[in-house]
């Protein structure tokens, strides 16, 4: 483990007290800015798309989405479907639209995949 390239994490957070998800999410935090990449399967998306710079939403075993972590944690299909939260729209969409970083930057849209 001390020359480790890669870090392999599956569910850290299943069936952990909210306080206890929070110090794991920082320990994958340190472990990512050591160095090391950390490739993180986890069902808590709010946590993972937090600590990701990228994400791949799966339903049963199929890549349905793809992204800038950022990005996929505002998308409304993926807040709706897996974090939970109503969306302000609805639309039936097969692409999601390019968004702006805080910085004003045009970044890649979220990628729903077919």
């Amino acid at each position: 483990m001390l020359d480790a390239k890669l870090q392999q994490l599956d569910e850290p957070s299943i069936g952990l007290a909210p306080a206890v998800i929070q110090t794991i999410g920082q320990i994958i935090q340190t472990i990512s800015r050591s160095g090391v990449d950390v490739l993180l399967v986890e069902q808590n998306a709010d946590m993972a798309l937090k600590l990701s710079d990228d994400g791949y939403a799966l339903e049963n075993g199929t890549i349905v989405m793809k992204g800038n972590a950022h990005d996929l944690a505002r998308s409304d299909a993926v807040r709706e479907a897996y974090i939970g939260l109503q969306s302000r729209f609805h639309s039936n969409q097969t692409a999601l639209p390019v968004s702006t970083s805080p910085n004003n930057s045009q970044v890649l849209p979220v990628q729903r995949m077919s």
